[in-house]
């Protein structure tokens, strides 16, 4: 998906997934996890994001805590990877761009999402 800031004072965009935590099959109980997967891509000159990704309304009306977060310096893409914690991981999750630079309002970024696989 492609998102922007719109103002100087818009430094938050936010996404929502709802993920569902399919059981594992007998054959990859220990050895396969799925994962939450968020790249931030094509940052615009100026723009300086990063990713946190929350689990539940409350953890992200805090900002605290994430389960997952991408912090890098400048323009660089962003890759946050969320592995499942082995207890029921279904819930609503929350992604957080925030940027920590003066917005480029004329420029977009791509946002891909690759939820609990």
């Amino acid at each position: 998906m492609i998102g922007s800031f719109h103002s100087v004072d818009d430094v938050n965009d936010y996404y929502c997934l709802d993920a569902i935590d399919d059981p594992p099959g007998v054959l990859s109980l220990w050895t396969y996890k799925e994962h939450i997967e968020v790249d931030l891509l094509d940052q615009p000159i100026g723009v300086d994001a990063d990713l946190h990704l929350y689990k539940g309304l409350q953890a992200c009306k805090d900002s605290w805590p994430s389960v997952a977060s991408s912090v890098t310096i400048g323009t660089d893409d962003e890759h946050l990877d969320f592995e499942e914690t082995g207890e029921d991981d279904t819930d609503t999750y929350y992604i957080r761009v925030r940027n920590y630079e003066a917005p480029n309002c004329s420029g977009s970024y791509t946002l891909t999402i690759d939820g609990l696989h």
